[in-house]
């Protein structure tokens, strides 16, 4: 079932022709495998502009994202609607590190804002208490701590 599904997923993804999927009536175990499928062929494609599914052969990774998104969505599952789009912004954010063109960076992001407040926008529709996304990748500011901690002393700024 899975093999079928991510076959499904990419020949729609090179004929650029993903959002076809909200067509289909997927439930249950087939709309589980098709979550899976998108999100695969999504960590697997660019965030950069590369491939990015207009005229080109295939869907880049950003409208794999925005497809999954929808589709989780419209099966009101908002927390992992959140997490598709949370990831998408960390995609991004990783993209735009290594960009070299002031244009491209300003359009990374500018689609990380974006895929950021969709993220949020998605966990208002869940209760108070469920609007939170966990994540174990490292944030930035514990790999600066890390990085910075051979030069801190007693917890200070002082440079050694």
């Amino acid at each position: 079932l899975a093999d079928c599904m991510q076959t499904l997923v990419s020949q729609l993804a090179e004929r650029t022709e993903l959002p076809r999927l909200a067509t289909l009536p997927f439930n249950g175990e087939l709309n589980e495998e098709l979550h899976k499928a998108l999100l695969a062929l999504a960590r697997n494609s660019p965030t950069d502009g590369a491939g990015g599914g207009k005229g080109g052969g295939s869907a880049g990774g950003v409208v794999v994202y925005e497809v999954a998104y929808a589709l989780q969505v419209r099966s009101t599952d908002y927390l992992a609607a959140a997490r598709s789009m949370y990831e998408l912004s960390l995609r991004l954010e990783q993209s735009a590190e290594v960009c070299s063109s002031a244009t491209t960076l300003a359009e990374l992001m500018s689609r990380q804002a974006d895929a950021l407040a969709t993220s949020i926008a998605a966990l208002d529709q869940l209760p108070p208490t469920a609007r939170f996304l966990t994540s174990d990748a490292p944030s930035r500011a514990q790999k600066l701590r890390v990085a910075l901690s051979p030069f801190m002393q007693h917890g200070g700024a002082r440079l050694a």
